[in-house]
């Protein structure tokens, strides 16, 4: 994640195989993986990739005007983010762990078998635990259809 610093806004260009996808002014960019998009990214407004699937998604944050939609992109695909950090800096978070270099590009690649996903026990799927937790919640129409059916209704 990359976000500013103070009270000034960062310039992100996203780059997706040597095309430039959408240049932002806002408060920085969430890049996650499967497993980081049902935190950060959905917290941000971004979609969540599935379990076992691949690829990366690019959230931007609190973008300034203009249209730069949340974007999923392959892992074969090279990703490349130019910053412009304004006055008062830009800072790079790696799963909570600020780390203190000033950001002005940044080459995104999925790494295979830089990391291994440790399950304890027998763990629930993914969605199932964001729909028991409430953080996906059916539509309050679907809810109200489910209940007139228990009773009996039409």
């Amino acid at each position: 994640m990359i976000v500013r610093r103070g009270p000034s806004q960062v310039i992100v260009e996203i780059q997706v195989d040597d095309q430039v996808y959408v240049r932002f002014a806002g408060d920085g960019i969430v890049v996650a993986t499967p497993v980081g998009s049902s935190a950060y990214t959905l917290a941000a407004g971004g979609p969540i990739l599935a379990e076992r699937s691949e690829g990366i998604v690019l959230t931007p944050l609190a973008p300034h005007g203009g249209c730069c939609p949340p974007l999923v992109v392959g892992t074969a695909s090279s990703v490349r983010l130019v910053i412009e950090p304004g006055y008062a800096g830009a800072r790079l978070e790696f799963d909570g762990q600020v780390e203190e270099e000033q950001p002005t590009r940044l080459d995104v690649t999925r790494v295979e078998d830089y990391a291994t996903l440790v399950g304890l026990g027998d763990s629930e799927p993914l969605l199932a635990g964001l729909r028991r937790r409430r953080i996906l919640i059916d539509s309050p129409r679907v809810l109200a259809r489910d209940d007139r059916a228990a009773l009996g209704g039409p």
